[in-house]
Protein backbone atom coordinates (compact mmCIF):
# COMPACT_ATOMS: atom_id res chain seq x y z
CA UNK A 1 0.00 0.00 0.00
CA UNK A 2 1.56 3.56 -1.40
CA UNK A 3 1.58 6.56 1.01
CA UNK A 4 0.29 9.69 -0.26
CA UNK A 5 0.98 13.06 1.64
CA UNK A 6 -0.48 16.46 1.11
CA UNK A 7 1.97 19.32 2.05
CA UNK A 8 0.49 23.01 2.14
CA UNK A 9 2.64 25.37 1.94
CA UNK A 10 4.00 24.95 4.73
CA UNK A 11 6.84 22.34 5.78
CA UNK A 12 5.09 21.14 9.09
CA UNK A 13 1.61 20.77 8.26
CA UNK A 14 0.16 18.40 6.08
CA UNK A 15 -2.16 14.94 5.91
CA UNK A 16 -1.48 11.16 5.08
CA UNK A 17 -4.65 9.86 2.70
CA UNK A 18 -5.15 6.39 1.25
CA UNK A 19 -7.30 6.43 -1.81
CA UNK A 20 -10.71 4.54 -1.27
CA UNK A 21 -9.88 1.39 -3.32
CA UNK A 22 -6.14 0.72 -1.06
CA UNK A 23 -8.26 1.33 2.00
CA UNK A 24 -10.59 -1.19 1.22
CA UNK A 25 -8.91 -4.19 -0.04
CA UNK A 26 -6.88 -3.10 3.38
CA UNK A 27 -10.00 -4.01 5.05
CA UNK A 28 -10.22 -7.18 2.91
CA UNK A 29 -6.93 -8.54 3.80
CA UNK A 30 -7.36 -7.51 7.17
CA UNK A 31 -10.45 -9.44 7.87
CA UNK A 32 -9.16 -12.77 6.55
CA UNK A 33 -7.81 -15.28 9.31
CA UNK A 34 -3.78 -15.28 9.85
CA UNK A 35 -2.80 -19.12 9.61
CA UNK A 36 0.42 -18.64 10.98
CA UNK A 37 -0.48 -17.37 14.50
CA UNK A 38 -3.17 -20.26 15.11
CA UNK A 39 -1.30 -21.96 16.99
CA UNK A 40 0.05 -20.77 20.44
CA UNK A 41 3.36 -22.81 21.70
CA UNK A 42 3.16 -24.99 24.27
CA UNK A 43 4.95 -23.02 27.03
CA UNK A 44 2.22 -20.16 26.43
CA UNK A 45 -0.67 -22.84 26.56
CA UNK A 46 0.95 -23.89 29.87
CA UNK A 47 1.28 -20.10 31.31
CA UNK A 48 -2.33 -19.62 30.28
CA UNK A 49 -3.60 -22.71 32.18
CA UNK A 50 -1.90 -22.05 35.00
CA UNK A 51 -3.23 -18.30 35.70
CA UNK A 52 -6.27 -19.46 34.41
CA UNK A 53 -6.08 -21.83 37.78
CA UNK A 54 -4.73 -19.43 39.65
CA UNK A 55 -8.15 -17.49 38.88
CA UNK A 56 -9.96 -20.46 39.91
CA UNK A 57 -8.70 -20.80 43.17
CA UNK A 58 -8.45 -17.24 44.15
CA UNK A 59 -11.48 -15.56 45.84
CA UNK A 60 -13.13 -13.13 44.04
CA UNK A 61 -13.04 -10.51 46.89
CA UNK A 62 -9.53 -10.20 46.69
CA UNK A 63 -9.53 -9.61 42.63
CA UNK A 64 -9.04 -5.42 41.46
CA UNK A 65 -11.01 -4.16 38.35
CA UNK A 66 -8.45 -2.28 35.61
CA UNK A 67 -9.09 0.80 37.22
CA UNK A 68 -8.50 0.13 40.79
CA UNK A 69 -5.42 -2.08 39.67
CA UNK A 70 -4.20 1.13 37.48
CA UNK A 71 -4.88 4.07 40.06
CA UNK A 72 -2.80 1.71 42.61
CA UNK A 73 0.16 1.05 40.29
CA UNK A 74 0.01 5.26 39.74
CA UNK A 75 0.05 6.15 43.45
CA UNK A 76 3.39 3.35 43.74
CA UNK A 77 5.37 5.57 40.50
Amino acid sequence: MKTHYNFKNTRNSGRLFKPMWEWNNFKIQSLRPVQEFTELPQWHKDLIFARHELLKNTHHSQLLDFDTAMDEIEKNL
